[in-house]
């Protein structure tokens, strides 16, 4: 047995990337008050939070196993079209355009959902706290489509995440690309990049022990 199966439990759940923990964070005002400064901001904040408890119903019934129905995601998705339409030159127009990408995503409309990801994540201040996890979305989201010129895009952006120094998510993005070399059969890369990740010593880190666990 590969010393790597404990990865084998590992998939590319882009909500577990953390768009919905996300979006209750933006919800609780993690944005900041700058987000505040005007009335402007203000009415797309309002519009941004209303919008998440649509999305947050859809997504609670995802996860109890309740299967959504199609006009509930259309309707979700349709919240934040419009939101992104009404507020395109607010500071929150890029998490518009993300959760509507991750609505579309659930109706299966790949080629839409990576094509808006795309320009959420090329929309976000990258010295925001927040641009990591959406980056590596939408890393991951191309790495999984059937486009192979994106799922090359996916897996430089994911590895590029994973070199960054700067990148507060740089544990889960190195996890995530020797997950990538495993999938493609490249188990030696896949324990190369697993081993550089231990090599921090970051023992709190979820995705540290994940690298430990699966070099068992």
């Amino acid at each position: 047995m590969s010393t790597m199966r404990n990865m084998q439990k590992d998939t590319y759940l882009y909500a577990g990337i953390g768009i919905f923990l996300v979006g209750s964070i933006i919800g609780m005002g993690y944005a900041g008050y700058s987000w505040y400064r005007n009335a402007k901001e203000a009415a797309a904040y309002k519009d941004l939070s209303e919008s998440l408890d649509g999305y947050a119903k859809a997504a609670a019934s995802s996860s109890l196993a309740q299967r959504s129905s199609a006009n509930q995601w259309a309707e979700v998705q349709q919240a934040f079209e419009i939101g992104a339409q009404s507020h395109s030159s607010s500071v929150l127009y890029p998490y518009f355009l993300a959760y509507q990408a991750d609505a579309l995503l659930q109706q299966e409309k790949d080629a839409e959902a990576l094509s808006l990801m795309d320009k959420a994540v090329a929309s976000m201040d990258k010295t925001h706290p927040l641009y990591y996890a959406y980056a590596l979305k939408d890393g991951l989201m191309n790495s999984d489509s059937s486009d192979p010129s994106r799922v090359q895009k996916g897996r430089e952006l994911v590895q590029t995440l994973a070199n960054d120094n700067a990148n507060p998510l740089q544990d889960m993005a190195r996890y995530y690309s020797a997950l990538g070399a495993r999938s493609r059969g490249e188990i030696d890369v896949a324990q190369q990049r697993l081993q550089q990740l231990i090599a921090t010593g970051n023992e709190g880190s979820v995705w540290y022990q994940k690298a430990l666990n699966s070099m068992r």
